[in-house]
């Protein structure tokens, strides 16, 4: 009877898997798509998908900590299940949960006095995080509040510690930076940076070894591009951009020039996250003979759909629906209205007539380091109004503030609090002539002016000297 149930409940996940609506495969190679390669990748999608569904286990998971990955892939092959999952979807996610829960408890924990929730998992590796952090957005739920447990801080920890290591997983670094970026949270220069110094000469990423790991090349550079990619497409770095462009196209090389004359990278997984990697960077499908790569792909698939093992189905699964993890972003328009916070319509957000327009630069600044915006707002609007329309605006801008007796003061900017002992704090700054002078004022009473540059620091002024006096 119980077996029966479950080939019941496997059969069902399997319809709505594989009832999607739309795949992006139809101009996967640009001109060089045929028909026929067409109905070959809506098959191969078709027999993978079943396959993969039908390999959870009695606990509704997959083995191997491979739950999170494949949830993200069958998500991005078919979105339509989450506005109304069946009762075996739903148990899925919710083993989905509940390892992720498993794994934050066993870790080491470090408490702050008087917090609600836990703000350290130290042995919560950075092989895992990302695949959870995406997983988790695929599924409508909220990263910042994950039980109380802000996943998004603790991926940043880690990204923090990663940089400290010299003999660093790049494949990981990478991974991190696209699991912020690719689910609407803001990615630190240095992050990205970090990965830049460490490009060679050939635009390739790898570790020191030999001819062996032509194939750690492969996949290593392939999830680098996807994550340059996805950090040049939404964030805005001022004065960064042709870093980051020479480091995407050095990337683009390097896959270009590993590619083989007959279509392939390497393996079945290099050929899928190579092939990816250069749709989501826009790399002509012509340069890298996109249809005879695509082809080997599925050719390589077994006759009841796997690719060799579950790791490697996972991986090329979103290939064959002419996806990559540069979607994952998307996938929240198929959650509920309500589960993704939309700002309400107010003066803030409503931009002003053209020749009223003032543009002002805000530099934010932490013990990681800086990150620029760019406010466009009206004449004679203060600067607290500036920032209330970039918060509604822009995914990687939030801060959060409280009425005082001396005006409005800022508590947080982008998830970092004043320090609870006083000693430190959000201060505003003026940069004039390049040199930073605090301000007194309120942020409320604060109007710039076209082109001025405005500073937050967490820290105290420097000297007294410093200080600009209220204007009464």
């Amino acid at each position: 009877m119980m077996s029966s149930w479950l080939a019941l409940t496997c059969a069902v996940l399997t319809v709505l898997i594989c009832n999607t609506s739309s795949f992006n495969v139809d101009s996967i190679c640009g001109l060089d798509t045929t028909p026929k390669l067409v109905d070959r990748l809506e098959s191969a999608r078709s027999v993978a998908t079943n396959w993969l569904s039908n390999k959870r286990e009695p606990g509704f998971g997959w083995s191997l900590g491979n739950t999170a990955s494949a949830v993200t892939s069958l998500q991005l092959v078919n979105q339509s299940w989450v506005a109304d999952p069946s009762l075996d979807m739903r148990l899925t996610i919710k083993e989905l949960q509940l390892e992720i829960l498993s794994v934050l408890s066993r870790s080491e924990r470090t408490l702050i006095p008087n917090a609600k929730h836990l703000t350290k998992h130290h042995r919560v590796t950075i092989s895992r995080l990302p695949s959870y952090v995406m997983a988790l957005h695929a599924t409508c739920h909220d990263n910042t509040d994950f039980h109380g447990i802000n996943l998004i801080s603790l991926l940043e920890d880690n990204m923090r510690q990663i940089r400290k290591d010299v003999l660093n997983d790049h494949y990981q670094q990478a991974q991190g930076i696209l699991a912020m970026c690719s689910t609407g949270h803001r990615v630190r220069w240095q992050y990205v940076e970090d990965l830049l110094n460490r490009q060679r000469p050939d635009g390739c990423f790898h570790k020191p070894c030999s001819s062996v790991c032509t194939n750690e090349r492969i996949d290593t550079t392939s999830m680098v591009l996807s994550a340059f990619t996805c950090v040049h497409n939404t964030t805005s770095f001022i004065s960064k951009d042709d870093k980051l462009r020479r480091g995407i196209d050095g990337a683009a090389n390097c896959l270009l020039n590993s590619h083989e004359s007959h279509g392939s990278f390497g393996n079945a997984i290099n050929n899928a996250l190579a092939s990816q990697a250069l749709l989501s960077a826009g790399v002509s499908p012509s340069r890298w003979n996109c249809h005879a790569t695509v082809t080997s792909v599925i050719d390589a698939m077994h006759e009841d759909g796997h690719f060799g093992s579950l790791a490697a189905t996972i991986h090329i699964l979103p290939l064959l629906a002419g996806r990559h993890h540069s979607h994952i972003k998307e996938l929240e328009f198929a959650c509920p209205e309500d589960y993704f916070e939309t700002p309400k319509p107010s003066f803030r957000n409503i931009l002003p007539d053209e020749e009223d327009t003032i543009n002002v630069t805000l530099e934010i600044q932490d013990d990681t380091g800086n990150i620029y915006h760019r406010l466009e707002g009206a004449s004679g609007e203060s600067l607290l109004d500036l920032m209330y329309r970039m918060q509604a605006l822009d995914v990687y801008f939030s801060f959060e503030s409280e009425m005082t007796e001396w005006g409005e003061y800022i508590t947080s900017i982008n998830g970092i609090a004043s320090d609870q002992d006083g000693y430190r704090s959000w201060i505003i700054e003026q940069i004039v002539m390049k040199q930073p002078v605090c301000i007194d004022k309120g942020v409320g009473d604060i109007h710039p002016e076209d082109g001025d540059h405005y500073k937050w620091i967490h820290r105290g002024c420097t000297s007294e000297n410093d200080i600009i006096p209220t204007i009464a």
